[in-house]
């Protein structure tokens, strides 16, 4: 009975796993079925994963037996019906229902079949039964998610098609099948994901830059770049590489010029990080551009659209939303020419952070009496409302507006004791600090300075001397009521020092004003010897109209003179006035003389200059680092801009009322409550009105006053180079690099700055010099007291290790290229269809060595051109011609890890041939002058030497000997070995210059072959990683080789031989079958290995199909039917390495 009911058993069991086992299978025929029929419906290409994972960790592995394709390519039968590389596999676990939910944002309950990342990246829901159709015949499809009740994830391949569209880089679903693959794949097995599979198809060279390949490498460096830097920390400071680009400012769109520099600046840093294998991290930002963006602003919204008034909040909002778009366009540029940029680590000079960092200089600044106030003469533009820095007028000749009449003051030169007159003794001390100034904690109180200009109201007493007169060149004749002084330069100074200028028409008197002479006249004019003995002149404007006394202007006071009656055209005020017009991007600008804030910079930078361990940086061209120390610009740096946008200067001035009786400081107090005195003015620091009042209350000198918070005001900005300055500290810190532990590892902030000779002072010295101030004095650490919690221990700390200036580019008139100018889009037309490499190398080749300033030419482009499909075809011709099985089989059995091995084995041949080993020696020649080079920073002769070995040694005479010189198989298995071995060392050598062609080339020649051998030989697939994510290109690798029996001089010679006669073969020459050809090898150095030469002998009749031979002075010409030669000869060449000689069959 027991025996029976385990029979019975035994039968219920073998009969419920047969009917499992049947469902099982009609379930999994469903799943296909659905699939297939997918797939069918919509005419789309499946393809998949290669490699595929031997043991899953769940068991429900649908595993299906699928037609192999030798090619590895899928093919449609005459039915349309997909034939599948692979095999499909499921993974059924409910953790997959909350992963897709939050990765897909889709509702767990949803039936459907998703198609991700198609159809620019948008999400595609075709209904199970009713399937879309598609405008495309043949779509491919890359990851397919099912949800059923058994929520089922099916992934036909693991090679997804990426999304280029959307900026979340989990979208590329590198982590999420990463995840998928550690949660559900066994550790051991032999899987890995392949994200190069359409790389690996290409076959035509203009789909290497199709916008879907371009967008996914792209993407694919980004991903791998944040990963890159998400490892950086303090211990790889020693060996890191940092720079800074140069930000553009936000007044325009990115042009050829800032190609110019960031494609530069790209090279250094993608050499130093995957060459040199530094820790390379570059960081990218934009500046707020102040004025340059105000003008354009006023351009684009005020002028163009009518707008005469727009109040500043209204201002300030537009400007933002103009700029973001302008940010947004250099972001989308500079990803154009391949430079790989993360929009959360794009800063700006307008940051917080960067306000925080300018406050707290400027208060170091102010508190030790480096920032004052002072009566200035400078530029002011009445078109923009501010005023201009001297560096960025331009002087002309003659007006820009139309005039036909000019006018010209007499003024007469008098003396202070002929004036008797309290106001003009303090028109004396514009230029100078008063001894009344207080600056005192937050607080500054200084006497006003208005009263510069005298009426005289008995002028008959003034001793006038027609012989001591000058004559001032006015464009209006009522400018003489705002003249409010006359600068002047002469050799003899003291011919005008302390001097007034009398007009007798108006009886004003305005005082004389000593200035530099590059200050009122062109710095090219200025230099000049001749020019500097001329005596010069030009009238200096105030702001507003001076008022008399009783409150009206003195146009009204003074209307009955008649004091136009000296305007008129003199010849002498040609010689006397300057003839030079202002002007500011077309905008016409005069002098004036205006309060202002300034750095006292010539004290300021004294410390820098004159510190003897301050010279611990390079500077190239090594000329330019005198303008660092000997010849330092000392000019008072003006920090005010009357613009909306920028930082605030953080003083506010206390308006005072001028009704108020005028009272006397003694000792910093107060004699009633009142708190001002008219004849003063008091300002106080303060990032906001409520710090400025505290600060104001906080002072002995106001105690027990009165302050109205309302009477505290705000106007002007900063100087944008202010920032600018201090735009490096800003990166730094924002990108959490720990400065201090940065100093004290490498004793300067950044290796490399790059940047334009045109900003040389207003950016990097002020940049050197203001960071060596806050360091050398410890100020940094109340700048950025998180970092610097301890004092820095040395004083030679530096901004940069290297700084590098270049040209400017110009158009073909010579003229800068500038955002703010209509030659913006000058290169444009040349630039708009090129691919990212076709520009990049184009401006590499454009590059000068010095400082030269450069034009853009057509011929670059099809230089660069015809390069990149030189190795477009050299690569094809090695994916033909070349097994890569072959040349590792031949670098494992020989062990040729090292070019020295590689050396030895060439000349240890039975046969060596100066061809291999020549062409051996010039590549490990090429990459020891590249990486030379490069090491100082000189990238126009490192493309130019890369150049040359491809198009004339590599392509023109390589492959052809190649093709031509192989007496046996296994010699040209040693020729395979050399053309793939040496390829890859030029695409590594060229990535930091065109990364795109070059990534795809490796990939295609090297990483899908070292794959198919990963597969079978069980190699890990992380040793063949694409360049891109490659930090260590010549590992171990010495190009340095032995001095030997061949030399690259020999080798020189060979070629130059080969050249010879391509040319020659080109020529017309007599029946090849009439004549012998010798090469007399000058064989005086005894050096020069002959032996070798004979036995190349044969490629020269193989490949030139001529009858030519070898000989020297050792081994004479062979005589021809009893006839010596020598009678029959002709000499085609002659050398002093070698003659080439036609002699005649008889």
């Amino acid at each position: 009975m027991k025996n029976t009911s385990l029979f019975v058993s035994f039968i219920l069991y073998l009969f419920l796993c047969v009917l499992l086992s049947v469902l099982n299978k009609k379930i999994s025929a469903n799943k296909r079925k659905i699939i297939n029929k997918f797939v069918e419906n919509n005419n789309l290409d499946t393809i998949y994963q290669r490699h595929i994972p031997a043991k899953l960790k769940k068991k429900n592995l649908v595993d299906h037996k699928i037609k192999k394709n030798k090619n590895n390519i899928i093919k449609l039968d005459s039915k349309n019906k997909s034939i599948f590389n692979g095999n499909t596999f499921f993974i059924n676990s409910a953790k997959i229902k909350s992963y897709s939910k939050n990765v897909f944002k889709k509702d767990s309950k949803s039936k459907g079949i998703y198609l991700l990342n198609v159809q620019a990246g948008k999400k595609i829901e075709p209904f199970l039964g009713s399937l879309n159709k598609y405008d495309s015949p043949t779509k491919t499809i890359h990851e397919i998610i099912i949800h059923d009740k058994k929520i089922c994830l099916c992934k036909y391949r693991l090679s997804v098609k990426y999304n280029f569209l959307k900026k979340n880089h989990v979208l590329l679903n590198l982590e999420t099948i990463q995840d998928i693959t550690k949660k559900y794949v066994v550790d051991t097995s032999n899987y890995y994901v392949d994200y190069f599979i359409d790389i690996y198809k290409i076959n035509q060279f203009e789909n290497i830059y199709n916008n879907n390949i371009v967008d996914f490498i792209y993407l694919y460096k980004k991903y791998a770049q944040t990963k890159y830097k998400e490892k950086f920390n303090t211990l790889h400071y020693g060996n890191s590489f940092i720079i800074v680009y140069p930000p553009p400012n936000l007044s325009g769109q990115l042009h050829a010029g800032h190609y110019h520099n960031f494609i530069y600046q790209d090279v250094i840093l993608l050499f130093n990080k995957h060459v040199l294998s530094k820790y390379a991290i570059p960081i990218y930002g934009t500046d707020h551009g102040g004025l340059s963006a105000h003008e354009m602003f006023w351009k684009l919204f005020l002028k163009n659209k009518g707008v005469d008034y727009i109040n500043n909040s209204e201002y300030v909002t537009e400007m933002n939303k103009w700029q973001n778009e302008i940010k947004n366009d250099i972001i989308k540029r500079l990803q154009n020419i391949n430079i790989v940029i993360d929009e959360n680590e794009f800063y700006n000079t307008m940051d917080e952070n960067m306000k925080h960092i300018v406050s707290k200089t400027f208060y170091i600044l102010y508190k030790n009496k480096l920032i004052l106030n002072k009566m200035y003469p400078v530029y002011y533009c009445d078109d923009l409302k501010t005023i201009i820095p001297r560096q960025d007028i331009e002087f002309y000749e003659k007006p820009k507006e139309q005039s036909d009449q000019k006018w010209a003051v007499k003024l007469y030169i008098v003396s202070k004791d002929d004036i008797n007159n309290e106001d003009s003794k303090r028109a004396n001390e514009i230029s100078k600090e008063s001894v009344m100034n207080d600056q005192s904690g937050d607080v500054y109180i200084i006497p006003k300075t208005q009263n510069v200009i005298s009426y005289l109201e008995n002028p008959k007493n003034l001793k006038l001397n027609e012989e001591n007169v000058i004559y001032l060149e006015l464009e209006d004749k009522n400018d003489v009521h705002n003249l409010s002084g006359v600068l002047f330069n002469s050799i003899n100074k003291e011919q005008f020092q302390n001097k007034y200028a009398f007009i007798s028409s108006c009886k004003k008197v305005v005082p004389m004003i000593y200035c530099k002479r590059s200050y009122i006249c062109p710095s090219e004019d200025a230099g000049k010897e001749t020019e500097k003995k001329k005596i010069v002149f030009a009238p200096v404007f105030s702001l507003a109209r001076h008022n008399d006394k009783d409150g009206t202007t003195i146009f009204q006071h003074f209307q009955h003179f008649q004091h136009f009656q000296h305007f008129e055209k003199n010849e002498k005020a040609e010689a006397d006035a300057v003839k030079r017009y202002a002007y500011y991007k077309g905008h016409k600008c005069k002098l004036v003389l205006s309060e202002h804030w300034y750095i006292d910079y010539q004290k300021l930078n004294r410390v820098f200059r004159e510190s003897n361990l301050n010279t611990n940086f390079t500077v190239l061209p090594t000329k330019y680092k005198k303008y660092f120390f000997e010849e330092i610009i000392n000019d008072d740096w003006i920090l005010n801009r009357q613009i909306p946008h920028g930082h605030k200067i953080p003083i506010y001035k206390y308006e005072c009322d001028e009704n108020v009786d005028k009272k006397n400081i003694n000792n910093n107090k107060f004699d009633s409550d009142n708190v001002c005195d008219s004849n003063f003015e008091y300002y106080v620091y303060g990032n906001d009105v409520e710090e400025a009042y505290n600060n104001m209350k906080k002072s002995s000198i106001f105690k027990n006053k009165t302050i109205k918070i309302e009477e505290l005001k705000q106007k002007d900005v900063l100087d944008s180079w202010f920032s600018s300055a201090l735009y490096f500290i800003h990166c730094l810190d924002q990108s959490k690099i720990d400065i201090y532990k940065l100093l004290k590892e490498k004793e300067c902030l950044v290796d490399f700055i790059c940047t334009g000779k045109d900003i040389l002072h207003p950016w990097i010295v002020r940049s050197f010099v203001l960071l060596y101030y806050l360091v050398n004095n410890n100020y940094i650490k109340y700048i950025l007291p998180n970092q610097f919690k301890n004092s820095v221990d040395k004083n030679d700390y530096q901004l940069a290790k290297v700084v590098k200036f270049h040209g400017l580019l110009k158009d073909n008139v010579g003229k800068k290229i500038s955002k703010t100018d209509k030659n913006v889009k000058y290169y444009d037309k040349y630039l708009k269809n090129l691919n990212p490499d076709t520009i990049r190398l184009s401006f590499c080749f454009m590059q000068k060595e010095d400082t030269e300033d450069v034009i853009f030419s057509e011929h670059f482009i099809y230089k660069s051109e015809k390069f990149l499909r030189k190795l477009w075809n050299i690569a094809n011709f090695i994916k033909i011609n070349c097994s890569f099985n072959l040349y590792n089989k031949i670098k494992t059995k020989y062990k040729l890890n090292t070019n020295e091995k590689i050396y030895n084995f060439l000349e240890n041949l039975d046969f060596p041939k100066i061809g291999h080993i020549g062409i051996h020696i010039s590549y490990c020649n090429l990459i020891d002058m590249v990486i030379k080079n490069l090491k100082y920073f000189d990238s126009v002769q490192a493309i130019n030497i890369i150049h040359n070995f491809v198009m004339i040694y590599f392509s023109k005479f390589y492959i052809n000997y190649y093709l031509y010189s192989s007496t046996n198989e296994y010699m040209k298995e040693v020729g395979i070995f050399l053309l793939l071995h040496i390829f890859k060392g030029v695409l590594k050598i060229l990535y930091p210059f065109i990364p795109h062609i070059t990534e795809v080339l490796y990939l295609q020649i090297y990483r899908k072959e070292n794959n198919d051998i990963s597969k079978q030989n069980q190699i890990n697939e992380n040793l063949f990683q694409p360049l891109s994510s490659n930090y260590n290109f010549f590992e171990n690798e010495n190009f340095t080789l032995k001095k030997s029996i061949i030399s690259s001089v020999h080798f020189d010679i060979f070629t130059r031989l080969f050249n010879y006669f391509c040319n020659l073969k080109k020529n017309k020459l007599p029946d090849k079958s009439n004549f012998h050809i010798y090469i007399k090898f000058n064989d005086k150095n005894n050096d020069l290995p002959i032996n070798y030469f004979y036995q190349e002998g044969s490629f020269f009749n193989k490949f030139f199909d001529m009858d030519i031979s070898l000989c020297s002075d050792k081994i004479p010409l062979i005589k021809n039917n009893d006839q010596d030669v020598e009678k029959n000869q002709t000499l085609l060449y002659s050398s002093n390495d070698f003659d080439v000689i036609l002699v005649s069959k008889l």
